[in-house]
């Protein structure tokens, strides 16, 4: 396969994609309960829909307790670089925890003289 054709399988690819594509263990998990409970009989969806519930509310715990770790481990990022605030790395670190939410709680010192 060429590079050409294997970029033109990617494009159509992405122009079909799903939303839920971007979420894979989401959609694998959905995906291996469908072939579970096949059927559009209001009685068949009503046990996807049961069946799925119970399979994603522990992916989505799982998940949040994923988020919280890697926030904690964003805090520990960001107060390292605050502590080295005066260096191009640091500064670069601080940028990317603030876009992503990760900022100090209060501004101390000489933080308030940097930032109006």
């Amino acid at each position: 396969m060429t590079t050409s054709t294997r970029k033109n399988k990617s494009i159509r690819a992405d122009a079909q994609a799903s939303p839920l594509d971007a979420y894979p263990r989401t959609t694998r998990c959905i995906e291996a309960v469908m072939r579970q409970y096949p059927g559009e009989t209001p009685r068949a969806l009503a046990r996807y829909y049961e069946a799925v519930h119970q399979e994603l509310a522990p992916l989505a715990r799982q998940m949040e307790s994923e988020v919280e770790e890697l926030m904690r481990a964003l805090e520990n990022i960001r107060m390292f670089a605050a502590h080295h605030r005066r260096e191009e790395w640091a500064q670069t670190a601080l940028t990317l925890c603030a876009g992503v939410g990760v900022t100090p709680a209060v501004l101390r010192g000489d933080d308030v003289r940097q930032h109006p």
